[in-house]
């Protein structure tokens, strides 16, 4: 309730104008409305009336970001942690600008070093394997987002991440099996998306019979599906 939580937020700052947390509450609430001048402004008040606030240069760095000006919101989120250096959020939103502004390898750099400052974090894998997916190291990226999915065990998006990852990597056998755990889990509305997947799966892996059976089901409930098609033709030409 944004309308409320403003009123309240506004006769509280009204007896204490300059309470630093009012003012980042202000500053959040119109940033959910997507009224990012005033949100700026709001967060700039926190900020004057205490340096040493992390949520206010972090929420700074969102609306920086959302007006793309990338090199002051990286330099607005390395002050959020700088300030709160335990922080996953802050620190994947600061890689997440590193990587914006072509320091890449920097912040690949800089989450290896914090992956033993975070032994229980899987966003800091996450991160991680996503950047080794961008730079094309599909095996690194293999290793991370299985470790994410460790720490992650019900987190299906992070498992269909590392099936992805190992179709890319060549690791076939290992893609199946997680596509095959996948296609019993995910919601009605992902099991066409996810079978596709998996008969390219049991394709790469070689397995003809799967994969060849999977497709005909596929062109059985869609028979305008081309994709499936040229797939049993591949098969059967094997």
């Amino acid at each position: 309730d944004l309308d409320q939580a403003e009123l309240t937020i506004l006769g509280a700052l009204a007896n204490d104008p300059k309470h630093p947390k009012l003012h980042i509450l202000a500053g959040r609430i119109a940033l959910e409305r997507g009224q990012l001048e005033r949100s700026y402004k709001r967060l700039s008040l926190a900020i004057k009336y205490d340096e040493k606030m992390p949520e206010a240069y972090y929420f700074q760095g969102i609306v920086l970001q959302r007006w793309k000006q990338f090199p002051a919101a990286h330099k607005a989120y390395a002050k959020a942690f700088e300030l709160q250096p335990d922080s996953v959020p802050f620190l994947l939103a600061m890689c997440e600008m590193m990587v914006e502004i072509d320091q890449r390898e920097q912040a690949i750099a800089l989450l290896n070093e914090k992956t033993s400052y975070f032994p229980q974090n899987a966003g800091v894998r996450l991160g991680l394997a996503s950047l080794y997916r961008m730079s094309g190291d599909q095996e690194k990226a293999v290793e991370f987002y299985r470790q994410a999915s460790l720490l992650r065990p019900d987190d299906l998006s992070v498992k269909e991440d590392l099936a992805a990852s190992r179709m890319a990597s060549g690791q076939f056998e290992q893609a199946v099996k997680d596509y095959e755990y996948l296609a019993t889990k995910v919601e009605a509305d992902r099991k066409e998306e996810l079978s596709h997947a998996l008969a390219d799966a049991y394709l790469a892996a070689g397995r003809f019979d799967d994969a060849r059976q999977h497709y005909i089901d596929l062109v059985q409930r869609n028979r305008s599906d081309v994709e499936s098609w040229i797939h049993l033709a591949e098969i059967s030409l094997a």
